[in-house]
């Protein structure tokens, strides 16, 4: 080894070029040059790094161990990442340097854990924007984000079981995987919300085309939801019960037109940014038309007479084809039987049990109309009070 610094020097601008390479490869979208050049970015940086001999030899000791263990944190060469890290840290590095190798060291330890887990994250990313009345500043209630998170959540976990062939409610799994939903950041401007899927297990989620296909399956559904290309929408998802616990998720996910005024998705597809404003309010959905799912062999059948019952949601017993539950109506002390899909039951009726809920459906017949059952179409959340 040496501590010639011209030769240090000269070996860091080598490893400068072959970044500047490498990420020239990126935005042309030529990742197979990009690895390449970045390797050789980081195995000359590395080289000049411990070319330094002395502790005291601060802070170009420091920078250079912090840009070799950056580079390699991006060829994913972890381990490498740790070593220099830590090599670095046994110095004296300045104030500065010492938080952004700290700074390094979490992010490094981070996927060192998820490589123990055998997890892979996307790097890919997929934003939701939210702004409103309830929202200043970065802050907003709790609720507002956590239950658009979920719903979003949702989605994405039906899209890839869509995509996976797997028919909506059955309890087959996705062989040898598990998959979960990372939020990579909070943005302060509005409220923007960066999420990123992850994956376990031995099959790669690159079997069904990669973390694209499914943010871009997303992201055209919604889309197609905005601009009202209904027909299209359901001839995209290709099964009924997919489309309407698609379009129920993206209800409760679209702005209120008070509290949340506009919701906004962003993500990269193939490396070009994709972007999608969803305008549509809540209280438009009901318009939305959906197809029947009623599924009853015994002459059970929903009329076309609408429904509206309000009181507090409780579980009450399973048929054949459905779900029922019951809600005892706060007007009229009326106890109503409302059965429901499957395609709603879990992700948007069950998130309400033991709420005070407005319910919407269509009351149920066989031969005449029944006095107190109907059929499930939508579902909100209502002040106790009222």
């Amino acid at each position: 080894m040496t501590s010639d610094p011209k030769l240090i020097i000269s070996v860091h601008e080598q490893a400068m070029d072959w970044a500047d390479k490498a990420r020239t490869a990126r935005r042309e979208r030529d990742e197979d040059a990009y690895v390449k050049y970045m390797e050789n970015a980081f195995e000359l940086e590395k080289q000049a790094a411990l070319m330094i001999q002395s502790e005291e030899s601060e802070p170009t000791r420091s920078v250079l161990h912090r840009s070799a263990a950056s580079l390699a944190y991006k060829c994913k060469k972890y381990r490498e990442a740790e070593w220099l890290v830590s090599r670095a840290l046994s110095g004296n590095p300045p104030g500065e340097i010492l938080n952004e190798l700290r700074r390094l060291s979490r992010k490094v330890h981070f996927q060192l854990r998820l490589q123990d887990q055998d997890l892979s994250l996307s790097d890919q990313e997929f934003a939701m924007y939210l702004d409103g009345n309830q929202i200043i500043e970065g802050l907003a209630p709790v609720d507002l984000i956590t239950r658009r998170i979920s719903k979003l959540k949702s989605i994405f976990w039906n899209t890839i079981r869509h995509e996976n062939g797997l028919a909506f409610g059955s309890q087959a799994r996705i062989k040898d995987q598990t998959y979960t939903l990372w939020v990579s950041a909070f943005a302060p401007s509005s409220i923007d919300v960066i999420l990123k899927l992850g994956v376990s297990g031995q099959m790669s989620i690159s079997t069904m085309g990669g973390f694209d296909t499914i943010f871009d399956r997303v992201m055209t559904n919604f889309n197609l939801l905005n601009h009202g290309d209904f027909n299209q929408l359901e001839d995209q998802i290709a099964d009924e019960e997919y489309y309407c616990n698609f379009v129920a998720l993206a209800k409760e996910i679209a702005p209120d037109g008070d509290d949340v005024v506009t919701v906004n998705f962003e993500t990269r597809v193939e490396g070009e940014p994709r972007h999608v404003s969803l305008y549509r309010q809540q209280q438009e959905f009901n318009e939305i038309p959906l197809p029947n799912l009623l599924k009853s062999e015994n002459g059970l059948y929903a009329t076309d007479e609408p429904i509206t019952v309000r009181g507090k949601l409780q579980y009450a017993d399973s048929m054949d084809e459905h779900k029922v539950v019951k809600l005892r109506d706060i007007d009229s002390g009326v106890t109503w039987k409302i059965i429901v899909p499957d395609a709603y039951m879990k992700d948007v009726v069950q998130p309400n049990y033991d709420e005070n809920v407005e319910v919407l459906g269509k009351r149920m017949a066989r031969k005449r109309p029944l006095r107190s059952t109907l059929y499930f179409e939508a579902i909100q959340r209502v002040p106790a009070e009222t």
